[in-house]
């Protein structure tokens, strides 16, 4: 027998008298849908059709970047950032108002990080950023990173964002718990970064995606793999040449719980965010060092025992999964096409 040897599918109806009988009710009616985050969850998946679609989901760096945020106003934001590094973290999410990159990033080798800065507190962040690198004696082109900064802070230092060719500064995100609404919210804002980047005269590959990741596997995994099928029909759609787009994943756990119960949210989160395809995964911000540091060594055991960064696209071929990923893109592209 051929190793490629295409079986028929069975026939929907036997099928389902099949599974009916296995689990010794009368019909696969007696289950109901299940709605998570806005998205159908049914209760069985019959594969009707095989999944095809014209721009593969792999498309993308494989593996992720640990990324821990800090909070640069605090007392011991520098020691953070030293502890986050010699943790292993190879991105630094930094946030606040205030700043001065000479003790931030002191005995820092920041071309080696993911420098993602959103502090908001000077129009000069940009120049400053690279005049301080300069001094280092670092190379513009080695450093790599994102700036969340508005459009006019952007247009007035353009001059300085084109010395930056690996950084991001267009972030298509959204707020919503509701899936379907936050995937169009990241759609449209996807769309206006592409039209902004070319008249910047910037390339796409500035744009960058945010998205946030509970503990519930299937809605988060086919969320993130369906923005991946949207970019690409944006890309399409302006008439660009394909670039991946960056996934920056923060994950998020339940309120109120404790830290036990926070620390097994977050693993599962992270696993979610990896099986999606993510490029950078930044856990939950906890503001006890040792929990940080636990929920940062989550995603070292993902990467050095369970080897989760050496694939691809992990739940490529599970027909729930694809058939989800389908479902939702093809929904937010109908509604970003309607605007």
């Amino acid at each position: 027998m051929p190793l490629n040897l295409d079986f028929p599918t069975i026939d929907q109806n036997i099928w389902e008298e099949l599974i009916a009988k296995a689990l010794k009710i009368n019909s696969l009616a007696e289950f109901e849908s299940k709605i998570v985050q806005g998205v159908e969850l049914p209760s069985f998946n019959h594969p009707e059709e095989k999944i095809k679609r014209e721009n593969p989901l792999i498309s993308h760096d494989i593996g992720w970047k640990i990324g821990l945020s800090i909070d640069i106003n605090s007392q011991n934001a520098h020691s953070s950032i030293i502890n986050a590094v010699q943790n292993g973290a190879e991105a630094i999410i930094l946030q606040g108002s205030d700043f001065n990159w000479s003790e931030l990033y002191e005995g820092i080798f920041h071309e080696m990080l993911y420098n993602d800065i959103a502090i908001y507190s000077s129009d000069n962040i940009l120049p400053s950023f690279i005049d301080y690198s300069i001094s280092q004696n670092k190379k513009l082109n080695e450093l790599s990173g994102a700036f969340a900064i508005s459009f006019d802070m952007l247009k007035a230092n353009m001059a300085a964002a084109k010395k930056m060719s690996s950084f991001h500064f267009f972030t298509g995100d959204s707020s919503s718990e509701n899936i379907p609404e936050a995937l169009a919210e990241i759609s449209n804002k996807l769309k206006t970064a592409i039209e902004q980047a070319g008249e910047f005269n910037l390339p796409v590959s500035s744009i960058r995606a945010e998205v946030e990741v509970d503990a519930h596997l299937a809605v988060n995994v086919a969320k993130i793999r369906a923005l991946r099928i949207i970019w690409a029909n944006l890309l399409k759609a302006y008439k660009k040449d394909f670039t991946p787009l960056f996934i920056k994943a923060k994950t998020k756990v339940a309120k109120g719980i404790n830290d036990e119960t926070a620390l097994i949210e977050n693993t599962s989160a992270c696993i979610n965010a990896a099986l999606g395809t993510a490029d950078l995964i930044c856990s939950f911000h906890h503001p006890d060092d040792n929990q940080r540091r636990l929920n940062q060594n989550i995603q070292h055991i993902m990467k050095m025992e369970s080897y989760l960064d050496k694939v691809a696209d992990p739940l490529a071929g599970s027909y729930a999964i694809e058939k989800m990923t389908n479902h939702l893109a093809e929904g937010c592209w109908k509604k970003i096409s309607q605007n």
